[in-house]
């Protein structure tokens, strides 16, 4: 797993957080403005984690349930 940068949560709206993505991911996956991420939450390492998958390529991946 590779640690890209740190990110800090920003108030979104009146009930939501948001982070943004990082360039270079959004480089490397081709992911624009008004693109679809299906985020899967998963434990890694005995840690909650999400896992982002942009809708183009959700075909190739397979999520194993807990």
């Amino acid at each position: 797993m590779q640690k890209i940068e740190r990110y800090r949560v920003q108030k979104y709206g009146k009930r939501g957080t948001a982070i943004s993505l990082p360039t270079l991911y959004n480089q490397d996956n081709g992911i624009k403005v008004g693109d679809t991420i299906n985020i899967y939450r998963t434990v890694i390492n005995d840690k909650d984690a999400l896992v982002l998958i942009p809708e183009k390529d959700k075909e190739q991946y397979s999520p194993i349930a807990n």
